[in-house]
């Protein structure tokens, strides 16, 4: 449920661990650069579990312009995939 084209390979690595982190239902700490695509990374996986598992997402940011990025992806995730989902 990737919002963009194509993914990058940093990318993918990070998606991974998302969906091993939420399949096992452990803990994911990451620390990762600004521009890595950290956003798209996480809610794409994150996004479809929940839909697929009948779960909320909690998704916190600490910036304003973080929040933006957030919906901005959500927003493209819906248009790029046709699902339908809240977002408060």
């Amino acid at each position: 449920m990737f919002p963009f084209a194509s993914v990058r390979p940093v990318q993918s690595d990070f998606i991974d661990d998302v969906k091993n982190t939420l399949k096992n239902q452990k803990i994911l700490l990451a620390h990762a650069p600004s521009g890595l695509g950290k956003t798209a990374a996480t809610l794409s996986p994150a996004l479809q579990y929940a839909l697929e598992n009948n779960k909320t997402i909690f998704f916190l940011t600490p910036r304003h312009s973080q929040h933006y990025i957030a919906l901005e992806t959500l927003k493209k995730i819906k248009e790029r995939h046709q699902v339908n989902f809240k977002v408060a």
